[in-house]
């Protein structure tokens, strides 16, 4: 069947028609009815979230050096070395692909054996769709070029760095045939989850590596009533049209030949908005420049070894605390839904809370349960089971006390137990993703 396009890649206005207010005994007026279609068509374009970032993130030093390495001692990346230093996985928004951006101080030494052999380091970021049917997978890499100073380090002096400072970019990244072939773009443009694979090569200095969705375009097929996140009531070449056909709104309750038209479609189009557009609140990685070994192959997790709900961060409070480190769940009031406060909405203007997924990438050692619990307060938590002894995500839905204004003090802090403790158990935490995903 043919695709309808939207093309998410720039925001175009729309022209709409002059409202006359409608009097006693006459038809009210048609055009009110295209404002709700018009602004549906103009919301999609304007979302950047982050999925995954990792780097120095205002730590104290690199995991690539700066001095002479001590004769035999491997204290710098081997040609080829990879490391895995961030993972992460989201239901993308749809029409998005990522993008990835990337600053980093020039790269540092490598070693062969415990002998100097050159510099140079890279980023390469893996990404795998799964739409549920079909997967894709693409890398990418950013090579970052090696040090002019001596022993390839950085540059000497306070605040100096900043004068060296690289950045780069790179995409939207999709699937082959995504922006060639309208069936593709249909394809991977709804329902998809995208898992993302951050890896430093070698010697790179990155002080972030963000990757971020980005607007591109979205097509689906017109005959296909019910499933558009965007009206698509759009030209040839995805723009939307200038003035919005009048018919469409008031004569039939939805085209039959194209079902980006009526009102039934755009009340569709309102409900999917509203379960499917909002925030990635959290995207963490065990990741510790100063601290990651030189010959690993990935971050170093953060284990948990008693029976106890302990802190993912300090590794010693036991029990929620706004005054403690954590991430900040204020956004949040920019995602709540109108039935989410109580069925007497009598707390609406008090506490606020939103409806998130969240998913963790862990594993257990030994025979036992792991515990990982997102917490808001003591009468907010989120909880969630680790059963394997290999690394996987697990996921859990649920609902977060959040701001009501973006200002608001709201801290979301996480802690991990084992359910039997003892032994050797243990339960290693390696990544964390919380994002916006209402339920029904």
């Amino acid at each position: 069947m043919p695709h309808k396009l939207r093309d998410l890649s720039e925001e175009t206005s729309i022209e709409l028609p002059s409202l006359t207010p409608a009097r006693g005994d006459e038809p009210g007026f048609a055009a009110a009815l295209h404002a709700p279609l018009a602004d549906q068509d103009r919301l999609l374009p304007h979302g950047r979230r982050v999925i995954a970032s990792v780097g120095l993130h205002g730590g104290s030093e690199f995991m690539v050096l700066d001095t002479v390495p001590p004769v035999g001692m491997q204290v710098y990346p081997a040609p080829g070395q990879k490391q895995v230093a961030a993972r992460s996985r989201v239901t993308l928004t749809p029409g998005y692909m990522p993008v990835v951006r990337v600053a980093a101080l020039p790269s540092g030494l490598r070693q062969t054996s415990g002998v100097p052999d050159g510099a140079g380091g890279s980023v390469e970021v893996t990404f795998t769709w799964d739409n549920g049917i079909d997967t894709a997978t693409r890398t990418v890499s950013i090579e970052i070029p090696a040090s002019e100073h001596a022993n390839y380090a950085q540059p000497d002096g306070d605040g100096e760095g900043w004068s060296e400072v690289l950045e780069f970019d790179l995409g939207p990244i999709a699937p082959d045939g995504f922006f060639s072939d309208l069936s593709e773009c249909a394809k991977w443009g709804e329902g998809v989850t995208l898992d993302t694979v951050v890896c430093f090569v070698e010697s790179p200095r990155v002080l972030d590596c963000a990757v971020q969705e980005a607007p591109t375009q979205y097509a689906h097929e017109q005959d296909d009533a019910g499933a558009f996140t965007t009206p698509c009531l759009t030209d040839g070449a995805g723009v939307p049209l200038g003035k919005y056909p009048a018919e469409f709104p008031v004569q039939q309750l939805v085209e039959v030949a194209d079902c980006t038209g009526g009102p039934l479609q755009a009340l569709d189009v309102t409900a999917r908005q509203v379960r499917k557009l909002g925030p990635c609140f959290v995207t963490w990685s065990a990741w510790d420049e100063a601290t990651a070994l030189v010959t690993g192959t990935e971050a170093a997790p953060v284990s948990f070894t008693t029976a106890t709900l302990t802190n993912l961060f300090d590794g010693v409070t036991t029990a929620h605390s706004q005054a403690r480190r954590g991430w900040s769940g204020a956004s949040g009031g920019t995602a709540r839904r109108h039935n989410t406060a109580g069925g007497h909405q009598v707390l609406r203007d008090v506490v606020g809370v939103v409806e998130v997924v969240l998913r963790v990438y862990a594993r257990i050692a030994g025979a036992t349960t792991g515990r990982v619990v997102l917490q808001a307060g003591p009468e907010s938590r989120i909880e969630t089971r680790v059963t394997s002894t290999t690394y996987g995500w697990v996921t859990q839905r649920g609902t977060l006390r959040c701001g009501i204004a973006a200002d608001d003090p709201v801290t979301w802090q996480m802690y991990g137990a084992l359910l039997s403790a003892g032994g050797g158990l243990r339960l290693d935490v390696l990544y964390v993703v919380v994002e916006y995903l209402a339920v029904g």
